[in-house]
C-alpha cells in the first residue's frame, strides 16, 4: 500500500475512528464533523497519492487539519522524470467488437485476462451515484494503455459510455450551490492531483478530442476554470470546453494557463507536473491556483446572446 494511503488511515485510526474497506478503497465516519452514517471515502489515486472526499461536503484542507496531517502528507515521493516517460507513450486500446456482460466486474475480469491486472481505474455515474462507465489504465514497461468499459442498455460492453456521456463526480457536482467553483482538466489523473490538493474538479471522458461527447449542462449557474495542459492538444480542450461551458449557462468561465505561471513547466504538461515542481507542496499549489484564478479576467462568451445560447439543465439520465 501506498505511504501517504497507510499515513491517512493510521490517523483516522489514531482517533477510534472504524475504517471498512469498499469497492474503491475504505470508507469511515467524517473527523470533521458529526457523522453518523460513514461518509468519508479514502483511495489511492494515481502515481501513489491518497484521495479522500467527505461525500457531506467537507473540505479535503479541514479533514486533513481535522487528523493533524499537512496537505503534503497526501502526496508520494515525486519522480518527474518518469511520469513523462510515460506520458509520451500513452496509447488508447482500440474499440473492438466485444461481448455483453453483466456485470461491469465482469467486463474488466474479461479485460485482465488478456491485459493483466488494471493498474487504476475510474469511474463514472449517472447524477445519484450509479457507475455507468469505467476508465481503466494499465501500466506497462512501453507506457500505459487505456481502454473503457460502458453501461449500454442494461449490460456491460467494452467500449465507451453512449453519448452524451456524464462528467467525473457528476453526483458531487450535482450537488453543488450556484456559484460554486469547478476545476476542469484533460485527463482522470490529472483530476486526482486537482482533488488532492483540495479543489472540486472535474474532466471529460474519452481524451481531449472527445469534450463535445459529454453533457456539461451540470455546470449551469458555476463558475468554472479550466487548466489546459501545455501543448497544442490542450489549449485546443480549453477553447472546446469554454465554449461548452458558456453554452451550459455557466455563471463565469476562466481559463488559468499553468505555463504563464510556472514557466518551468515542460511542454505537455499539466497540474501533476506543477505538483513535482513544489515539491509535492499542495498547500502551496492550492494557494496559488485559487489566487491565479481569482484575477483571471472571465472569458467572454463568442456565440449568441446568452439568453439563446444557455442550457437548460438536464440531469444524466437514470435508468
Amino acid at each position: 500500500m501506498n505511504t501517504a494511503t497507510e499515513k491517512v488511515l493510521g490517523a483516522v485510526r489514531e482517533r477510534g475512528i472504524t475504517i471498512r474497506r469498499s469497492s474503491s478503497g475504505w470508507s469511515a465516519r467524517c473527523p470533521a464533523h458529526e457523522d453518523t452514517n460513514p461518509s468519508l471515502s479514502i483511495a489511492t489515486g494515481d502515481e501513489g497519492r491518497c484521495l479522500i472526499n467527505c461525500h457531506a461536503g467537507c473540505e479535503t484542507k479541514t479533514i486533513v487539519a481535522t487528523l493533524g496531517l499537512q496537505m503534503k502528507d497526501l502526496m508520494p515521493e515525486q519522480k518527474p522524470s518518469a511520469r513523462h516517460n510515460v506520458k509520451k507513450t500513452t496509447r488508447v486500446i482500440p474499440e473492438e467488437p466485444a461481448s455483453k456482460f453483466v456485470t461491469a466486474s465482469e467486463a474488466i475480469a474479461a479485460l485482465e485476462r488478456t491485459s493483466g491486472p488494471v493498474t487504476k481505474r475510474w469511474t463514472y455515474t449517472d447524477e445519484v451515484g450509479n457507475p455507468v462507465g469505467y476508465t481503466l489504465r494499465w501500466d506497462t514497461p512501453t507506457g500505459k494503455a487505456i481502454r473503457p468499459i460502458a453501461k449500454h442498455g442494461n449490460q456491460w460492453q467494452i467500449k465507451a459510455m453512449p453519448t452524451p456521456r456524464p462528467l467525473l463526480h457528476l453526483q458531487e457536482l450535482t450537488n453543488l450551490a450556484d456559484g460554486a467553483w469547478v476545476y476542469i482538466v484533460e485527463g482522470e489523473s490529472c483530476v486526482d492531483a486537482a482533488r488532492a490538493i483540495g479543489v472540486v474538479t472535474t474532466t471529460s471522458a474519452g481524451g481531449s478530442k472527445a469534450a463535445a461527447k459529454t453533457d456539461w449542462s451540470v455546470l449551469k449557474n458555476k463558475v468554472a476554470v479550466i487548466l489546459p495542459d501545455h501543448d497544442k492538444a490542450g489549449e485546443a480542450y480549453a477553447e472546446v470546453v469554454a465554449d461548452l461551458c458558456h453554452k451550459a449557462g455557466a455563471q463565469k468561465v476562466r481559463i488559468v494557463r499553468l505555463c504563464e505561471h510556472w514557466p518551468n513547466l515542460t511542454h505537455g504538461g499539466d497540474l501533476v507536473d506543477v505538483l513535482q515542481l513544489e515539491g509535492g507542496d499542495t498547500e502551496t499549489v492550492r494557494n496559488k491556483l485559487i489566487g491565479l484564478a481569482l484575477v483571471t479576467e472571465p472569458q467572454i462568451q463568442e456565440t449568441e446572446s446568452a439568453s439563446h445560447s444557455q442550457a437548460t439543465y438536464t440531469p444524466f439520465p437514470v435508468e
